[in-house]
């Protein structure tokens, strides 16, 4: 676990950087959070996960956590059983 000191977005970029995105892709500053419904903050997020970084050796998020076993299943992936 890695803590950060208030206002200092300069000790996490990865987070600051996604945040960003977030901002200029999906959410622009000022958005009403009260009128984002869940299957829009779905996308986002699927989107920003399924993005290649050059900070993950140009790998996806996803990637990376499915190769190191912290999930085991593409979560956008619904199961119908």
């Amino acid at each position: 676990v890695f803590f950060a000191d208030p206002y200092s977005p300069w000790q996490k970029p990865l987070i600051e950087n996604t945040i960003g995105l977030l901002r200029r892709w999906f959410f622009k500053k000022g958005t009403d959070w009260s009128t984002v419904n869940e299957k829009q903050l779905q996308h986002a997020l699927s989107i920003l996960n399924n993005k290649y970084r050059k900070s993950l050796n140009y790998a996806s998020a996803l990637e990376v956590a499915m190769a190191h076993g912290i999930i085991t299943s593409d979560p956008n992936i619904k199961s119908y059983i």
